[in-house]
């Protein structure tokens, strides 16, 4: 525009005569064009023109957010007066007062349009765009009389960088100065505002909007952190998010930047009396977590002052009060003439000493040596949380109007939190008359009934007098002692519930657990307990199910897990929480548990101790290693992954519960021994990998580090497989070292259950029905013959390299290598045997989700395929078998053996012979920029199959047999090994090389984590 209008109204006039045709709003997928927007305001301009609203004017509007709502601000506005925005959730006592102090002659709402008593009140002057609340430390909240161009100079700055591509998310709550951003700065350069369909912002809203072709949006600080915690890649895709509110978390910024390196990341500091903004920083790096953002420079149209106690300039870098100056400045506090006195001044800080305007905000701020301005905290009691301001006395006024109340005191939540930490909720300390005492609900009702939800206090505590200091002034440390013992009341009172669980009420157990990082039982009152809207949202995202869609609003009625639990509607394959579906019926659940991980849980109550349940690694790392490091981030990873913090407990009905713990809740986890020799230092590290675990009791994963006197040490790893597989040690890992490296992903990783069960959930009748015809065809399948038979379920190994053949490596890739070796080894079985009809066991890994692969868990496990057919059809059988195995991914063995005739007990059922090709990410340490694989475990290596051939992977020059001794001689296992070498090299070829290593150590364990 050549010459732009000074008003919004105006400029949004503008672009619907330029740009009719173009969408100003979207919403539930349909979208109104700047032409529809102001032809709709204006015919509703017409109407509340009709009571006499002109300049001067306050209007009222109380809708849910939608079309309507904006056609009703901008008609307000094309009135030439001003509106104030007004919360339904809202009590009615708030909006009553609210309506009163602007002096509102009119209210606009869904329903109708209602003519209100005249207030008495003074007009607003000058170009009033609105007015927004604040509240009052004098029990009265504040009215903001915010202009037309202080939101515009917003719109123009170009560091926001608003212009007519940007198409920006409204999410911030109506009566707030961000939703005037949100809603007014893209249309006022013919842009386009998407509108949040609900009340709360969740992860799953930010992934939807950039969907729809959202490329902006604001976030308070709090909302910002959850999304960065549940998934920072859902910001991805857009180009500009502003935080702002509170104080930014360094640790959370430096996640998103990684995260989502193509989006600018804006912090964004102002009190509302400055129209949202009144300085801006673009974070392009977080070079120190423990440090904190800047808050930047100011924005278009502002300026900025610190000042001493005597409201003088303080040198650059000396710390004071926090003046903003300039356009964006409010007209006042609506008829609070002496407030607005009080706070906004004229000082001689203009250009030679002349008067300039200022609002004195209550920051204590510095200026930066690289010219940014730093936040340095309040200099008196005010709040703010989730970005709502609070002033603690307007909430201690109202609970001491509450009959029965003598005195009330208000305490920031967390009680520990530093200066540097975001308030989350209040504490509220009352004494009550003796005459008539009132109780906490009395009072927590009575804040309610008149104040928004984030000045309703959580706990309140009843006292018969408040503690004072020596000198006669408030002990606040000793309210705080208080507030506290209450809260370890309410934690002592929350105990986890006995006997079976229903899926649907573990799920919201674990995920409430898991966010407020203490445990709670099924009729906790979350809010009661530490929970806020923002939890609620995170908690409405996790439990989110195939068939429901569980919203914030519906957590924060429910209040209680178990009322939440019943939401998600009936326990089934079709409803239940992705988190914790668990059908008995279903064959992949067994007791209760996933059935792999069923499976290591019933070897360690049938052989206590067994070493085939353990899965460990041991490392020799040259140099120093930083034990408190090492500690914090072995905990960093278990804190990540929950199955890695979850005991089982078997219950009387012979269902086996999954018990996890708050992350903060943990034991020590790594056991830093003595110094010693470096045998000595090895063999006691392998001597507490080799403890057993009891499952019951504690949690599956167990570390130590083990000095060896000479600046090295011995670190070992072991973890039960009932929580552990051959994926798993990869990705355990390599997140161990990025989080000793300081750069750890600390959001919750995928659940174990949920990623087991989630992978399955498009899985028809007919593929149910497809697996159990296929594990069927094990029915009768004869045992192999071999030797004298094992005595035994597990058995010692030895093995004996064989040299792949070149021609063979280098003819095909990939599946059809698989499928030729497989072919082979039959072949070589039935020659060696001349057994016609057997099983070969395949591990698979059990993965076929993107979350399952970023999820600690025990998927992987053995299936059995059966080979009958002439000896010409094996490479056929064999490709089309293990086609099968990578569809299915999982073998229901435990029915089929029910349905079948019984199996030795002394072998592995259905397959005596196993074929492995590794597919994992090779395990790794990496301290320091020192990279370190584990070492061969001292002690023998064991097996359930009694023949293993081992495939590298599909390149590899060669192969390993690996056999029981306990069942085969060492001549009968190279009677198969030459074999095997003559079915790969062919009649043409000549026999290649087999290597005995009989009395080799033993290898690592093997990756897939099925046998050992």
């Amino acid at each position: 525009m050549n010459s732009s209008p000074a008003r919004v109204d105006e400029r949004v006039a503008h672009w619907a005569r330029t740009r009719p045709g173009v969408p100003a709003l979207r919403w539930r997928g349909t979208s109104v064009t700047y032409a529809e927007l102001d032809a709709r305001a204006a015919d509703l301009a017409a109407s509340v023109a009709a009571h006499g609203i002109g300049p001067g004017d306050v209007v009222a509007v109380r809708m849910e957010r939608g079309p309507r709502m904006a056609e009703a601000l901008l008609a307000v506005l094309k009135c030439g007066a001003a509106y104030t925005a007004v919360d339904t959730r809202w009590p009615e006592a708030r909006c009553r007062q609210v309506t009163e102090l602007t002096g509102a002659r009119l209210l606009l709402t869904d329903t109708g349009t209602e003519v209100l008593p005249a207030a008495g009140r003074p007009a607003p002057e000058g170009d009033a765009l609105c007015v927004f609340f604040t509240s009052g430390s004098t029990g009265t909240p504040k009215s903001v009389l915010a202009t037309h161009r202080g939101l515009l100079r917003i719109a123009e700055d170009p560091v926001l960088a608003f212009d007519g591509t940007t198409c920006m998310l409204q999410s911030a709550a109506v009566p707030w100065d961000a939703f005037a951003m949100e809603l007014w700065a893209p249309l006022v350069h013919g842009g386009t505002t998407v509108l949040l369909d609900g009340h709360y912002l969740t992860v799953d809203d930010c992934r939807d909007a950039v969907a729809d072709g959202v490329n902006t949006m604001f976030a308070t600080t709090s909302l910002f952190n959850a999304i960065v915690d549940e998934d920072p890649g859902a910001l991805r895709g857009l180009r500009t998010v502003m935080v702002g509110g509170e104080r930014l978390s360094p640790r959370h910024m430096a996640r998103a930047l990684r995260a989502v390196p193509g989006t600018r990341l804006v912090n964004g500091y102002g009190p509302v009396e400055s129209t949202v903004f009144a300085t801006v920083h673009p974070v392009t790096e977080v070079a120190d977590e423990d440090t904190d953002i800047p808050i930047g420079r100011p924005v278009a149209g502002t300026g900025i002052h610190v000042l001493d106690a005597e409201l003088r300039p303080v040198a650059p870098g000396e710390p004071g009060e926090l003046a903003i100056s300039g356009a964006g400045l409010a007209l006042g506090y609506l008829g609070d003439a002496e407030a607005t006195a009080r706070a906004f001044r004229d000082l001689p800080l203009g250009p030679g000493g002349t008067p300039l305007r200022v609002y004195l905000t209550g920051d204590r701020a510095r200026l930066g040596a690289d010219g940014a301005y730093e936040f340095l905290g309040r200099a008196d009691r005010q709040v703010k949380i989730r970005g709502v301001r609070v002033e603690p006395g307007e909430v201690e006024r109202a609970a001491e109007d509450v009959p029965g109340i003598a005195r009330a005191v208000v305490l920031p939540l967390p009680l520990d939190g530093g200066p540097s930490a975001a308030t989350t909720g209040l504490a509220m300390v009352c004494v009550p008359t003796a005459e008539a005492p009132a109780g906490a609900e009395a009072v927590r009702e009575a804040v309610a009934a008149q104040l928004p939800a984030a000045f309703v206090p959580d706990p309140v505590v009843m006292t018969r007098s408040l503690p004072l200091t020596g000198n006669g002034k408030l002990d606040r440390a000793a309210l705080a002692r208080t507030v506290r013992a209450e809260l370890d009341r309410r934690a002592a009172a929350d105990t986890a519930p006995t006997g079976p669980v229903p899926p649907r009420l573990a799920a919201v157990l674990t995920a409430a657990t898991d966010l407020l990082g203490r445990p709670v039982a099924p009729d906790t009152n979350l809010f009661e307990a530490g929970a806020t809207s923002i939890t609620a949202m995170r908690l409405a995202g996790r439990l989110t199910t195939t068939g429901t869609r569980l919203t914030a609003p519906q957590v924060m009625l429910a209040r209680t897990p178990a009322a939440i639990a019943e939401l998600l509607g009936p326990d089934s394959e079709k409803q239940a929480p992705r988190a914790a579906v668990a059908s008995e019926a279903s064959p992949r659940w067994i007791s209760g548990l996933p059935a792999p991980q069923w499976r290591f849980w019933f070897t360690e109550q049938r052989t206590p101790g067994s070493a085939d349940a353990l899965s460990s690694f041991l490392f020799r790392t040259d140099g120093p290693v930083d034990a408190d490091r090492l500690a914090a981030a072995v905990h960093a990873v278990a804190a990540r992954h929950e199955v890695l913090r979850t005991t089982l407990t078997r219950g009387a009905d012979r269902t086996v519960t999954s018990t996890t713990l708050p992350a903060n809740g943990l034991p020590p986890l790594l056991t830093v021994l003595a110094p010693a020799p470096e045998r000595d230092a090895r063999q006691a590290a392998e001597e507490h990998l080799a403890r057993p675990f009891d499952l019951a009791a504690e949690v599956p994963l167990r570390t130590v580090l083990a000095p060896s006197g000479n600046g090295n040490h011995w670190f070992g790893l072991v973890v039960h497989h009932s929580a552990f597989d051959g994926w798993s040690a990869g990705l355990l890992l390599r997140e161990l070292s990025d989080a000793y490296a300081g750069s750890a992903d600390d959001r919750p990783a995928p659940g174990y259950a949920h990623a087991w069960t989630e992978q399955f959930a498009t899985e028809t009748e007919a593929d149910r029905a497809a697996l159990r015809e296929w594990t069927r065809e094990l029915r009768g399948v004869p045992d192999l013959p071999l030797g004298s038979g094992a005595p035994a379920p597990t058995g010692p190994v030895a093995r004996i390299r064989i040299d792949v053949p070149a021609p063979l490596r280098t003819a095909a890739a990939g599946a059809t290598v698989a499928a030729t070796l497989l072919a082979a080894w039959v072949r070589a079985l039935r020659t060696v045997t001349g057994a016609t009809d057997f099983a070969v066991g395949i591990p698979v890994a059990g993965r076929a989700s993107a979350a399952a692969e970023q999820a600690v868990g025990c998927f992987a496990s053995g299936v059995a395929v059966r080979f009958r057919g002439p000896a010409e059809d094996v490479l056929a059988e064999s490709t089309r078998q293990l086609a099968q195995a990578l569809r299915f991914q999982f073998q229901p063995v435990e029915a089929l053996l029910r349905e079948d005739a019984p199996r030795d007990p002394h072998r592995n059922p259905y397959c005596q012979a196993g074929f492995v090709m590794q597919n994992t990410e090779p395990p790794r340490l990496v301290l320091d920029g020192r990279t370190f694989t584990p070492e061969r475990p001292a002690g023998p290596e064991t097996s359930a199959y009694e023949l293993t051939l081992e495939v590298p992977d599909a390149s590899a020059d060669h192969l390993t047999l690996r056999y029981r001794t306990d069942v085969l001689d060492e001549s009968r296992a190279h009677a198969l090994a030459e074999a095997l070498l003559a079915e790969l090299a062919g009649p043409e070829r000549g026999a290649g090389n087999c290597a005995s290593n009989h009395n080799e150590p033993a290898a690592a364990q093997l990756p897939h984590g099925a046998t050992r």
